[in-house]
């Protein structure tokens, strides 16, 4: 989830049980240095500039319920029904559609509602302790708790009206048209107040857009986020009392993130057909250097990219740009004669391995070389002169070998180790039916290839044939945990999946089947003394699964009264863990077929 898409879902549900403890992060508070990626924007990677805090954890709210909430099994909890009304603290006029929250400190439990037309709300039976209320609104800055006592069924929640800010958004001088359409803005600085409205504010055809709820004073900031360009960023002056109206005329301006260099061409001349690219993850642009060998290259992203030169016979090393609000640094990419990587491939015995697939990576990134190895085991590559690559050889029933080189090389060995044989079996899911999807394996221990040329570390991924059998036939030597994921349910927020460690051995097999029928039961519990102001997360793990099989293993986050339920859960023993930021509780449970099992774990 995007950052805005995140705020969005505070705002309508969650952010009124900020106040109450549940510790999010409101969006455009002081506690990022700076905005979020809109929310039509890819979500940004590890080597982006830094836009941001961590993003808020998600929360889920419950409606308010028509029996005991955050009652004990045997059901003695005596429940209240609780109203009141959300009010203007200037007027005392009534605010109509405020979301409104109470919250149960001893229960962890929170119930949630909606003001009518009178600004009147209901949530129901609540639970008979003290509460705490909190009401939010659009335009409207978020309040302190309303502390409700022991037996009060009815209570009075009042609001400062924020100021509204005004303005548009515009294209910098010199900038050529056509503007982005519906760009997001964004308020910073205004710190946990400050709640806005219940969507992302967006530009209207015109580009004009306001911010409701500012709360007054000074510090805040306006950003304007958009795909594809920089970020238009403007210091408002001190914001004055929502007496004063609001505060209009702000002008952000935006201008496209680009590219710009030069290609030259060294013993060769720059050729019609010669292309800039620009790579970022799965994002690739690219265009054509004119006569004078400029370019242009528009991005759709900020962040870190991988640029190279080529024309047919030549290509330029590759060169890793940063690109933010601020103007990047001019590219110069000089295009040289390809230059061969040579080698050969041998399997463990040094025998030349014939038509294993070797695979060179970039180690600045961008695209990768392949080639096939012939009769005697060899393998020739035309690669950038000075690049850097990983070189990598496959075949089947083998290990990988691993070696590195840059080009120009020649007479690189990749050396093919002994792997382990894996005999497969039909893997069958809950109802019976071959499963599919993919069976993973991650190296759980170090895998070192005999001649010390890599150590791989690499997870493999592979699917299932029609017959529900793991196309896998080899696994490289070293302790590995596999894992197949049960497709989820619709709606479902659960992680579901059957987890095995083998130990893979040269020459020695390693047999794998899994069938997931039969009768199943159930897991309900609840955790006792976990933090209302971080994410906990609940896992179900199998206790001492037999080593020649895989065990079932959920894993989902804590309900929002403390509670949570895994359904469909095959027999046996588990151990229930909760974790969170600097702390755990967990607790051992025994499942029975078409039984449900409670559990209460305590740190």
């Amino acid at each position: 989830m995007t950052a805005p898409t995140a705020r969005t879902a505070l705002t309508v549900a969650a952010a009124a049980a900020i106040a109450l403890g549940l510790g999010l992060v409101l969006l455009g508070g002081d506690d990022g240095p700076g905005p979020a990626a809109p929310s039509h924007a890819p979500a940004p990677s590890a080597t982006d500039p830094p836009l941001e805090g961590p993003a808020p954890a998600p929360v889920a709210l419950v409606p308010a319920p028509a029996s005991r909430p955050g009652s004990s099994p045997d059901g003695s909890d005596q429940a209240r029904r609780l109203a009141g009304q959300v009010v203007d603290r200037a007027s005392g006029a009534p605010i109509p559609g405020a979301r409104v929250a109470a919250r149960d400190p001893a229960r962890q439990a929170v119930f949630v509602g909606e003001a009518g037309a009178e600004g009147r709300f209901d949530l129901g039976e609540v639970a008979p302790g003290a509460l705490e209320v909190i009401a939010v609104a659009e335009g409207w800055l978020l309040p302190d708790p309303v502390a409700v006592p022991v037996g009060a069924t009815e209570v009075r929640v009042a609001l400062t009206r924020g100021v509204a800010v005004r303005g548009r958004v515009t294209l910098a001088p010199g900038e050529p048209g056509p503007p982005p359409d519906r760009v997001e803005v964004q308020l910073l600085g205004a710190g946990e107040r400050f709640v806005g409205g219940f969507e992302p504010t967006l530009t209207g055809p015109d580009g004009a857009f306001e911010v409701p709820g500012v709360p007054s004073g000074s510090g805040l900031s306006l950003v304007a986020l958009a795909p594809g360009w920089t970020q238009g960023r403007v210091d408002l002056p001190p914001v004055p009392g929502p007496e004063h109206g609001p505060v209009e005329g702000i002008v952000l301006a935006l201008r496209r993130l680009r590219l710009t260099g030069e290609v030259r061409a060294a013993g060769a001349p720059l050729a019609s057909s010669a292309r800039v690219e620009a790579r970022r993850g799965e994002a690739v642009v690219a265009a054509a250097p004119d006569g004078a060998g400029r370019f242009e290259l528009a991005l759709p992203e900020r962040g870190d990219w991988v640029v190279r030169a080529w024309q047919p016979g030549a290509a330029s090393p590759s060169e890793r740009v940063r690109v933010g609000d601020d103007a990047p640094p001019e590219v110069v990419l000089t295009l040289a004669p390809l230059a061969s990587i040579t080698g050969r491939v041998v399997d463990p015995d040094e025998r030349p391995a014939a038509g294993a697939r070797v695979r060179a990576e970039p180690t600045r990134g961008g695209p990768a070389l392949e080639a096939t190895s012939g009769p005697e085991g060899e393998f020739s590559l035309e690669a950038t002169p000075g690049e850097r690559y990983s070189l990598r050889a496959t075949a089947r029933g083998h290990a990988p070998g691993y070696a590195p080189a840059q080009a120009p090389a020649s007479g690189v060995v990749l050396h093919l180790a002994v792997a382990a044989p894996v005999v497969v079996a039909p893997f069958r899911d809950s109802r019976g039916r071959p499963m599919t999807g993919t069976l993973g394996a991650d190296p759980a221990s170090d895998v070192h290839d005999r001649h010390g040329d890599h150590d791989p570390h690499e997870a493999l991924e592979v699917g299932f044939d029609a017959e529900g059998r793991p196309l896998l036939d080899a696994l490289p030597p070293g302790r590995w945990t596999l894992h197949v994921l049960e497709p989820p349910a619709p709606g479902q927020e659960e992680l579901r999946g059957w987890v095995r460690e083998v130990e893979a051995r040269p020459g020695e097999p390693v047999r794998l089947a899994l069938d997931a029928g039969g009768p199943r039961g159930k897991v309900e519990g609840r955790v006792r003394g976990a933090p209302t102001d971080d994410l906990v997360q609940v896992e179900l793990r199998p206790q001492a699964p037999p080593e020649d099989a895989f065990g079932f293993l959920a894993a989902r986050p804590l309900g929002p009264d403390g509670r949570f339920a895994f359904s469909d859960v095959p027999p046996g023993r588990y151990l229930a863990l909760a974790h969170w930021e600097g702390g755990e509780a967990r607790a051992e449970v025994e499942v029975q077929p078409g039984a449900p099992a409670w559990v209460e774990l305590a740190p």
